[in-house]
């Protein structure tokens, strides 16, 4: 009974050391990482001659281009005088389009079931032999042109420009 006491007490004894053991290791170890270390010495930058040279040369270089003058009087690289129109306009194109009925074949389609891309109040619609559009059917699909069953003849051209379209309208 007497050795049965005595485990208990160092066991005890030894479970309390390593439980205060731990608590200081866990403080030193808050303390390293909580504050930032500051070392004392000589801090390497990493430049070296090579690398001072070419930051001068860059800078060099920078400072010639921006003292550059143009032999032009207005600024070649100006996106101002790229840019003919606005989104407005294309608006105004798609809403003469669909307003004017027209109707302009943009692309046929020639093999065993012949088709056509016709563009009509501003949608595009695929149609094929005897399907309708506009209470007009089609009659003749060939490589250049649609043919519907009163006469009409549709060619392919490409899309009407703003201006083509105000002057029809």
């Amino acid at each position: 009974m007497a050795q049965t006491r005595l485990l208990k007490d160092i066991l005890f004894l030894f479970t309390a050391g390593l439980l205060i053991y731990m608590s200081i290791r866990t403080y030193q170890v808050y303390k390293e990482t909580s504050s930032p270390s500051i070392q004392k010495g000589v801090v390497s930058t990493g430049l070296d001659n090579e690398l001072m040279d070419a930051v001068e040369s860059m800078d060099q270089a920078l400072s010639d281009r921006k003292g550059y003058t143009y032999s032009q009087s207005k600024d070649p690289m100006d996106a101002t005088k790229i840019i003919i129109f606005d989104l407005s306009d294309l608006y105004d194109m798609a809403e003469l389009q669909a307003r004017n009925k027209i109707m302009r074949l943009s692309c046929t389609i020639v093999d065993e079931n012949p088709s056509a891309v016709i563009k009509y109040r501003g949608k595009s619609h695929v149609l094929h032999i005897g399907e309708k559009i506009g209470n007009k059917t089609v009659m003749e699909i060939t490589q250049k042109m649609v043919r519907f069953d009163n006469g009409e003849i549709l060619y392919n051209k490409k899309a009407p420009t703003l201006k083509e379209l105000m002057s029809n309208g």
